[in-house]
């Protein structure tokens, strides 16, 4: 069973993987950091940040399941390799529990649905964003699932 947050990292260590992560920034953009801020978690026990430098934004992941990486960033692979809307790995550094990926922008579906809706209905905007959604569905079942080594 993967570890609960408050179990998760000393505070040594986590400052050690945060200063992993920003060396794998570097050494994949050759670029000097300017922002690197946290961003608020969700269930899982990694923890992820905005890592901005003068021309660019990404996501670093700092992961403490090793399986759960390694998952994700081959599964994220394989969904864009097969043409997917996934976010792009840049780098990742499993030994260390880190990863980089494509920053998709600060909105999440839910905020944009929050924003858009203003009563009991939902707009028409809203239903749109969720069929485009709910059509990629298949997609990542039947065409990826075909070449997928689960």
């Amino acid at each position: 069973m993967p570890a609960k947050k408050a179990e998760l990292q000393a505070p040594e260590a986590a400052v050690r993987s945060e200063e992993n992560l920003k060396a794998l920034f570097k050494k994949t953009f050759g670029e000097e950091i300017v922002d690197f801020a946290p961003l608020k978690g969700d269930a899982s026990a990694r923890r992820l940040f905005r890592i901005k430098s003068g021309g660019r934004s990404v996501i670093g992941a700092i992961g403490p399941d090793r399986l759960e990486n390694t998952a994700f960033v081959e599964f994220s692979k394989h969904f864009k390799k097969e043409c997917l809307p996934v976010p792009e790995i840049y780098a990742a550094d499993l030994s260390k529990d880190i990863y980089l990926e494509e920053d998709l922008g600060e909105t999440t579906l839910f905020q944009f649905m929050q924003a858009e809706r203003t009563g009991p209905e939902f707009p028409a905007s809203v239903l749109a964003a969720y069929k485009k959604t709910l059509d990629w569905l298949p997609d990542f079942q039947m065409k990826a699932g075909k070449t997928l080594d689960y």
